[in-house]
């Protein structure tokens, strides 16, 4: 508020003198019009003459000049009175702000020493039963947010191991049912050299390892993977095998 008062004076003050100084640019111009058209005329007119027109030309240029001084003089005066009033009520709200900011100050302060009266006459129990009960809040949390995460950790890895355990689990049925088609086919292949004869169990053993060394060798299945029961096999697929009649 203070601010925008003292801008609206100086503005004031600052359109005070422009326009003074207008004035005098006027006045200025003015007069040299005048002593031009006065040094025109002094070669035509007589000497009476010249002298009253010079009369009237200094009479008007000073009645220009006490009304431009009484115009400013004014102005000013009107500032003077403006900022007089100005800065008066600006005192009154001042002081008026002031009293009430010590009044809210006396009655925080009293109400904050009160307060802190009764906290500082129960700081023991307070203390002790506050602290208590934060400790065991505290406690409390991470427990379970320990046993949250712990449980998470397990269920994650008990996830991801029985994923892994059904893909290993797929993919070995898959193989060994590939396995299982290739020694059906080399068998049925091999069997066709012995159609319209008898073999017996050992020719028929040998026909099986041999089926299993050229399915090897035809790389029909990884040389990583075990046949952990050979006889298995051959039974499985000796029903494909045809009979001899």
């Amino acid at each position: 508020m203070i601010e925008s008062s003292l801008f609206y004076i100086t503005v004031v003050v600052v359109v005070a003198l422009i326009l003074l100084l207008i004035a005098m640019v006027l006045l200025y111009i003015r007069l040299v019009e005048k002593f031009t058209r006065f040094e025109k005329d002094k070669k035509d007119q007589p000497a009476p003459l010249v002298g009253e027109e010079m009369q009237k030309t200094v009479l008007q240029a000073q009645n220009i000049i006490n009304d431009a001084g009484a115009k400013a003089a004014e102005i000013i005066r009107h500032t003077q009175v403006f900022t007089q009033t100005q800065t008066s009520a600006l005192a009154t709200e001042s002081q008026k702000l002031s009293q009430e900011f010590l009044n809210s100050f006396n009655e925080m302060t009293k109400n904050v020493s009160a307060t802190t009266r009764k906290i500082l006459e129960t700081v023991p129990e307070g203390i002790k039963g506050a602290l208590t009960s934060e400790v065991s809040s505290i406690k409390n949390a991470l427990l379970q947010e320990l046993t949250k995460a712990r449980d998470d950790a397990r269920q994650t890895i008990e996830s991801a191991y029985q994923q892994a355990s059904q893909e290993v689990n797929n993919y070995k049925n898959v193989r060994l049912n590939q396995v299982d088609e290739n020694i059906i086919d080399i068998l049925q292949e091999v069997s066709k050299e012995v159609l319209g004869r008898e073999i017996n169990q050992e020719e028929h053993e040998k026909l099986v390892l041999r089926a299993l060394e050229e399915a090897k060798a035809h790389h029909m299945f990884s040389s990583g993977e075990e046949v952990n029961d050979n006889n298995s096999q051959p039974v499985k697929a000796e029903s494909a095998v045809p009979q001899p009649k």
